[in-house]
């Protein structure tokens, strides 16, 4: 039940997730119960939550939690062929490396794009370093 969900784990949820803030509203004659959710860019997303369950709602709240507030872009391309790539589609997540899907964010390896190989590569403390003293290099040499 939504009241269960309510009374015992929404202020856990609220503790562990201080990036989004949930407002409950009640029931009333007028309106079904609702949980809106406001993100740190503004934006508000508001769910019904009329007959759900207690696992539903949780499962409708952790919904919100990984959303970031802003709208959904569909991606489309302004041409069209009628003999597309065997290469297959492009999008944005094409050549990023595949070890950020396992990081957990935030991490304390930053990811740069190496200079050399021109792809993206977790780097140490040593490698960032040195790359940012060969930018300085070339950008005060080429002043």
């Amino acid at each position: 039940m939504l009241r269960d969900y309510v009374e015992e784990d929404i202020i856990d949820f609220a503790r562990k997730n201080p990036q989004i803030v949930l407002y409950v509203t009640p029931h009333n004659k007028f309106s079904n119960p609702r949980i809106v959710a406001e993100f740190l860019n503004g934006t508000k997303r508001s769910v019904q939550l009329s007959k759900l369950d207690r696992e539903e709602v949780s499962s409708q709240v952790e919904l919100l939690r990984t959303q970031s507030g802003n709208e959904v872009v569909r991606l489309r391309k302004s041409q069209h062929t009628d003999f597309p790539s065997i290469q297959g589609a492009w999008h944005p997540f094409i050549n990023k490396p595949t070890n950020l899907n396992i990081t957990e964010f935030p991490s304390n390896e930053p990811t740069f794009a190496h200079p050399k190989t021109k792809t993206w590569d977790v780097l140490d403390k040593h490698q960032v370093e040195e790359h940012l003293r060969e930018v300085i290099k070339q950008k005060e040499s080429g002043s």
